[in-house]
């Protein structure tokens, strides 16, 4: 009789196995017989693979699988931007970080190692695309120089932000740094958030005005970066910017008129025009200060000036009616930088004359007339006269 051995030996099979074999008949005689059956081991052929995602900052993982198992690997990263020509990037690690330095660039990584059943095995494989790009902020800042008040000159520079944006500044490098753009703002507190843009102002200079006083400055720089990517960085705020007294113009109200013996003064609120906050006004004056020409006092309070007469000056006393005389004061802006005449027209008055002398005479009938001199006075110029009156004008009683 005869019999077969049949079977397929796996991977854990290999090696030798010893086997008897026994025959036996129907009387109980047997006979063995013994032999041993070498399985021989069949190469697997490995592979290695690249897991993860292929990006700036990311971490690649090779990972190699070989059925008959794996000992010591020895990894070999590299990169190359024409499939054809690789640079080493790493080694003797599953795992590789990727750089700014591979981006657009295809990645491969290379595996060398002795699997159990002894073979020496080399395997490789790449990534299907290139290395993506992720934004890289850049870590420096714009820097502002200048003298930080009104009318003076604040100067923005990019120097600082040049060779720190790990995507490259070369393309806004060039030509003096010709590729930066730039935005003032101004800011009403040290929170960015009240920070504004000024309306114009792209240059790298700008000039303080009036509407940056007491505020912050700060500047927005902003370029293209060597892989296509649009960055705004913004430099650190000022301090406050300080204030330059700005030249005030006075209008208005700048005549006024009383007449003698009126009691009424005369009053006027001139215009002040100023930039500055709070100093469209005019500076106080004393009530009761004199005049230029002395014929009276004048004062100013919250804007307005107040022009009081002397009635009991001689000069305005010797005034006629319809007579006039000028008297000035001058007012001054609250930043003294402008300075304005008010001319004030006084206008005459008649005042009563008063008698003297021969008021009083007697006459006797058929006899003799009554004759005397009378005298007269009046504060007014020239008029201490008496009115002529023709003889035989008849007396208030019509006596004579």
């Amino acid at each position: 009789s005869s019999g077969v051995l049949s079977g397929t030996p796996g991977d854990s099979d290999v090696g030798n196995y010893a086997v008897v074999l026994t025959a036996a008949d129907g009387d109980g005689a047997s006979s063995t017989q013994s032999f041993t059956i070498a399985v021989s081991n069949v190469n697997d052929a490995g592979s290695v693979a690249i897991s993860g995602t292929v990006a700036e900052g990311s971490a690649l993982t090779a990972t190699v699988t070989d059925g008959d198992g794996t000992d010591s690997i020895t990894y070999s990263w590299e990169s190359s931007s024409d499939l054809s020509s690789w640079s080493s990037i790493g080694s003797n690690s599953n795992q590789y970080t990727l750089t700014q330095t591979e981006v657009s660039k295809y990645i491969r990584v290379s595996v060398s190692y002795t699997d159990d059943e002894g073979t020496v095995e080399s395997h490789s494989t790449q990534t299907s695309g290139t290395v993506a790009n992720v934004d890289d902020d850049n870590t420096a800042v714009p820097t502002i120089s200048g003298t930080l008040t009104q009318g003076q000159t604040l100067t923005a520079s990019p120097v600082p932000l040049s060779g720190n944006d790990e995507d490259g500044t070369t393309n806004a490098d060039a030509s003096s740094y010709a590729g930066y753009s730039y935005q003032w703002q101004s800011c009403t507190t040290t929170t960015v958030s009240s920070c504004g843009d000024i309306s114009g102002a792209t240059s790298s200079t700008y000039v303080l005005t009036n509407s940056e006083v007491s505020k912050y400055m700060r500047v927005t720089v902003s370029y293209t970066d060597d892989q296509s990517t649009v960055e705004n960085v913004n430099s650190a705020l000022t301090s406050a910017i300080g204030n330059l007294n700005d030249a005030a113009s006075i209008s208005g109200a700048s005549t006024g008129a009383v007449t003698e013996d009126a009691s009424t003064p005369a009053t006027g609120t001139p215009t002040v025009t100023d930039v500055d906050a709070g100093e469209n006004t005019l500076q106080a004056v004393s009530s009761g200060t004199d005049s230029a020409n002395a014929y009276g006092t004048y004062g100013v309070a919250s804007g307005t000036w107040t022009y009081t007469l002397d009635d009991s000056d001689s000069t305005v006393n010797a005034l006629v009616a319809s007579a006039s005389l000028s008297d000035t004061f001058v007012v001054t802006s609250a930043d003294g930088t402008d300075t304005m005449t008010v001319t004030i027209t006084i206008t005459g008055a008649n005042d009563a004359a008063t008698f003297g002398g021969a008021i009083t005479g007697g006459a006797t009938e058929d006899t003799s007339d009554a004759s005397g001199t009378a005298t007269v006075a009046d504060v007014d110029t020239d008029q201490s006269t008496f009115t002529a009156v023709s003889t035989a004008t008849d007396s208030i009683s019509g006596y004579g």
